[in-house]
């Protein structure tokens, strides 16, 4: 397949159709404090990357929920389609879901931990022991969730509900995805989050990358064959899709390098001075696409937990 029409794609089976997010740079916020969006299919994500992070009360429940019998397993079938539910049934997974991103960007570790299972620690921060999230996610950088929309909540064969949410992750990268919630206790806790196809106003570049468990991560088309890096023209998007073919979870993140490092080889221990920009989590054998928008000129570095990385190099328009 070629590296201009690939699209999203994923083991655990992606059932929603693309999530369209209007003009990045034009439209305003939708905030969802002091009161729940509307839960219709067709959702109305706002946004502007100089947005502020959702905030508001982070809320622990009164006792963390039993979660000893949730098993975590990445690659879980998705079941295809899912069936609307009541009003109240929506709002308590949305004020769920709003609560998640308060206590997330309050840096709330430990009433975090009380709003996840296990499988969610696994499929998003790469944590196999849950007893160990707290010291993980201390050493690990978040970037502030700025949600864009969120609503048109259903429930699954499965037992769990699923809920669409558009976000901003940091300044730069445009999460879509489907958020499944299990009830536990009387507690909706976050499950899963599965990757969708988001389509942005703008023009873009598309970007392929590749990992196995013999080959280091990798651009398959149009690197450098003697540094590996890639050359792309500033455009307000770039998309880069990576493929996980390896037997093991990875997690991608792209950093903003100073200034002339671009020879510098990129390494799972970053420089002090390299910015975290977008962040991808994936399971062996699943694929999907990192939404950049509005990167500045130079160049980035993009490594894997395997620690192995590769240099994009974002250069001036060009003029004709």
């Amino acid at each position: 397949m070629s590296e201009q029409t690939r699209t999203h794609s994923s083991v655990r089976g992606s059932k929603a159709t693309a999530i369209t997010i209007g003009s990045i740079a034009l439209l305003l916020l939708l905030t969802v404090i002091g009161g729940r969006a509307t839960g219709a299919a067709q959702l109305t994500p706002v946004a502007s990357p100089q947005a502020s992070p959702t905030t508001g009360e982070c809320v622990a429940p009164d006792a963390a929920a039993d979660v000893a019998g949730e098993e975590a397993m990445l690659g879980t079938p998705m079941p295809l389609t899912g069936t609307p539910v009541d009003a109240s049934v929506e709002e308590e997974v949305i004020a769920a879901a709003q609560n998640f991103v308060f206590c997330y960007n309050a840096g709330d570790i430990e009433t975090l931990g009380q709003l996840v299972t296990p499988n969610l620690l696994l499929d998003l921060f790469g944590i196999e022991d849950p007893a160990t999230a707290g010291d993980v996610l201390a050493e690990t950088e978040l970037l502030p969730i700025t949600v864009l929309g969120l609503g048109d909540v259903k429930s699954y064969e499965d037992g769990r509900f699923g809920l669409n949410l558009q976000y901003l992750l940091g300044d730069y990268q445009v999460v879509a995805a489907t958020h499944y919630f299990v009830e536990v206790d009387g507690q909706y806790l976050v499950d899963e989050e599965l990757y969708e196809a988001a389509i942005l106003d703008g023009d873009s570049t598309l970007v392929s990358l590749l990992v196995s468990d013999d080959a280091p991560l990798a651009f398959d088309q149009g690197a450098d064959a003697d540094t590996g890096a890639r050359e792309v023209p500033s455009l307000p998007l770039v998309n880069a899709y990576v493929n996980n073919t390896s037997t093991s979870q990875q997690i991608y993140e792209v950093y903003a390098l100073a200034a002339g490092s671009e020879a510098t080889p990129v390494s799972e221990d970053m420089a002090d001075d390299a910015m975290l920009v977008g962040r991808l989590s994936l399971a062996p054998g699943e694929a999907a696409t990192m939404y950049l928008t509005q990167l500045p000129v130079g160049a980035y570095g993009i490594v894997a937990a395997d620690g192995t990385g590769t240099t994009l190099i974002i250069t001036e328009p060009v003029t004709l």
